[in-house]
């Protein structure tokens, strides 16, 4: 077989085959330029719906940004403006499933006639032709005419070509008969019921579909070209600044162990253990347990005037009291210590409703769940389980001099009779509630255990007299950057990116259920 873009006529042709014959006793097919061009426009005019880089304007006519080259491997749909939410996640879904999609309200329309544009589609690319219907799109007589044109163009091709899908009940005497006749898609009683009818009906017709990065080509599908604006932008961190700590380290010893961490007071007392009797602390011990275990001071240091203290480097030993500081300070306040885990957390019941409110960056009052419940798997195999959010924190020395303490947000995850998952287990339910926090909700927890601490003010304060007090800032650092992410041309690529979230959650449902 040999393909040239050379022009050549019949004879030249049949003496090149009976060349090769003769030569090498080979049978020669010969694709010329010819050849190729009447093969792309009847047995394989597909190739030029497919390759718009290749085929492109202004030869060959485009309509809504397909081309227009004869290859029905599209499911259009059409809507009115007042169906547009539920059109624009049927079409994400159906992308995230291979087919290939073409949505009036995703695509680009603009200086063009919609009804021009659909009946080029439905001419020449459409599959099927799915309208959703509503009493808004009844009313709507350009819609009417969009689907009237689609059923003169499925009478000439022999085939179906409108799928109908109801949005909203509607009465079917107000359709009209041609419509009235055939099955709709039943999106009324729940997005995922007419979503699960459109796919039997494409399966069962063999709808063209992409098997093969599905989920890469949606997202590319819908991505703004224009991500990032040259617009100034506050960003914010987990970090916040430790505003004040003591000078000075005491130093305490004891007459009995200072072992016992079931004592409630002890875990509510930040130290560094030298040795049972032997222990470092920016505080004064609680006078109960001072009294209980026989705890005197014996002196101390200045920290930023040695190195180390007692065997202790001086910059690990505030970063260990720092940590165990505000520790003891969430057990003050009612969190709970997981031995296993080695984390706080908070229980049911310390919150009202388990709802933590604060303040975000701009001002505004929200709150979320601290203690909740979710179900995992589907079915028989669905049970519930149980989460608590658990504050991490991590001192650090900073750049531009002193502490900052970096909060970390985790999870502690248990069944409904308290027992720890592990593991797999574990992972596969902590993706179930983490799958859709992004920058914006681990910001949300973070800021509100810090604002929580505080007391809903800016400054958490641990310790009673001044010399032994340390304040922590309850807002988190910010900068001020010279760029932005356009937030409104990523919307649907946000929406893209929850869908396939939503998918991939069921996916790993079934796999762990099946485990």
């Amino acid at each position: 077989m040999f393909l040239c873009t050379a022009a050549f006529t019949a004879s030249e042709r049949d003496a090149a085959v009976d060349h090769i014959r003769k030569t090498y006793g080979w049978t020669l097919e010969l694709y010329g330029l010819e050849r190729l061009r009447t093969m792309l426009t009847t047995t394989h005019r597909q190739l030029v719906a497919r390759h718009p880089q290749i085929f492109c304007p202004p030869f060959f006519p485009v309509a809504g940004g397909l081309s227009l080259a004869y290859s029905p491997d599209h499911l259009v749909i059409d809507h009115v403006d007042a169906d547009a939410a539920l059109a624009h996640w049927l079409a994400r879904r159906l992308t995230l499933a291979g087919y290939h999609v073409w949505c009036r309200g995703l695509a680009p329309l603009a200086g063009s006639s919609v009804t021009e544009t659909v009946r080029g589609l439905l001419t020449n690319r459409a599959f099927r032709y799915i309208c959703i219907l509503s009493l808004e799109s009844l009313a709507d007589p350009d819609f009417t005419a969009r689907r009237s044109i689609a059923q003169a163009v499925g009478s000439q091709r022999g085939e179906g070509l409108v799928l109908p899908a109801l949005a909203k009940a509607i009465d079917s005497s107000s359709l009209d008969q041609e419509t009235r006749r055939l099955t709709a898609a039943h999106f009324t009683q729940g997005w995922a019921a007419g979503l699960k009818e459109i796919e039997e009906v494409l399966a069962a017709a063999n709808c063209p579909r992409k098997p093969d990065g599905a989920r890469d080509l949606a997202i590319r599908s819908y991505f703004p070209p224009d991500i990032v604006l040259a617009e100034p932008e506050v960003l914010a961190s987990n970090l916040f600044r430790v505003i004040e700590f003591p000078q000075a380290i005491l130093r305490f010893y004891s007459n009995k162990p200072i072992a016992d961490e079931a004592s409630p007071d002890l875990s509510r007392w930040a130290y560094r253990e030298i040795s049972p009797t032997h222990v470092l602390s920016f505080h004064h011990p609680p006078i109960e347990l001072a009294r209980n275990l026989d705890i005197v001071p014996k002196g101390g240091a200045v920290w930023n005037t040695v190195s180390e203290l007692d065997g202790v480097r001086i910059d690990h030993l505030i970063k260990e009291l720092l940590k165990k500081a505000l520790y003891a300070e969430c057990r003050r306040r009612g969190l709970l210590y997981c031995e296993d885990r080695d984390l706080v957390y908070f229980p049911f019941g310390l919150l009202k409703n388990d709802n933590l409110s604060f303040r975000r960056l701009d001002g505004q009052a929200t709150h979320f769940r601290v203690a909740g419940e979710r179900t995992h798997g589907k079915g028989e195999r669905a049970h519930k389980f149980r989460y608590h959010i658990a504050p991490v924190f991590v001192p650090k020395e900073s750049a531009a001099g002193g502490y900052e303490i970096i909060v970390r947000i985790r999870l502690r995850l248990t069944d409904t009779e308290g027992k720890l998952f592990s593991g797999r287990t574990a992972n596969a339910r902590r993706k179930k509630i983490c799958k859709s926090w992004w920058n914006e909700e681990w910001l949300a927890r973070t800021m509100g255990v810090m604002q929580f601490l505080a007391n809903g003010g800016d400054r958490i304060v641990i310790g009673n007299v001044n010399s032994e007090k340390i304040v922590v800032d309850s807002q988190s650092r910010t900068w001020q950057i010279p760029v932005r992410l356009n937030e409104e041309a990523l919307a649907d690529a946000i929406a893209i990116r929850q869908e396939e979230e939503a998918h991939l959650r069921d996916e790993e449902e079934d796999e762990d259920d099946n485990d």
